[in-house]
């Protein structure tokens, strides 16, 4: 989403201020040393092309977001109807900052221009 464009923005610049930034707690989930077999390498894409991907990053605070739904749905409670508005989710279920750093650094490292 828009929101976690700009936590990533905000990270980057804070990251580009520090110098000294070290990753050392990366973990890598998948890897593939070489491409699917139902793959076909087709012509090198044109450098104005641009490409969108799209990374999941872990979310945080599931447990509180769960706990929320069920309260606002349950007639009983205090908090019944009163939904979380999509901003508010957002916020609640957002990455932490060293998590999408782990990834811009990885983008940066592997010579995507974060600036295109």
């Amino acid at each position: 989403s828009r929101a976690y464009a700009l936590a990533a923005l905000l990270v980057l610049g804070c990251a580009a201020a520090s110098s000294a930034f070290v990753l050392q707690d990366r973990v890598e989930k998948e890897s593939w040393g070489v491409a699917p077999a139902r793959w076909v390498r087709g012509a090198r894409v044109s450098a104005d092309h641009p490409i969108e991907l799209t990374f999941a990053i872990k979310q945080t605070n599931l447990a509180e977001l769960e706990r929320t739904v069920l309260d606002v749905s349950d007639p009983d409670s205090p908090n019944y109807g009163k939904h979380l508005s999509l901003e508010a989710v957002d916020r609640l279920v957002a990455p932490e900052a060293k998590n999408i750093m782990a990834v811009l650094v990885w983008l940066k490292e592997a010579g995507v221009d974060m600036n295109a």
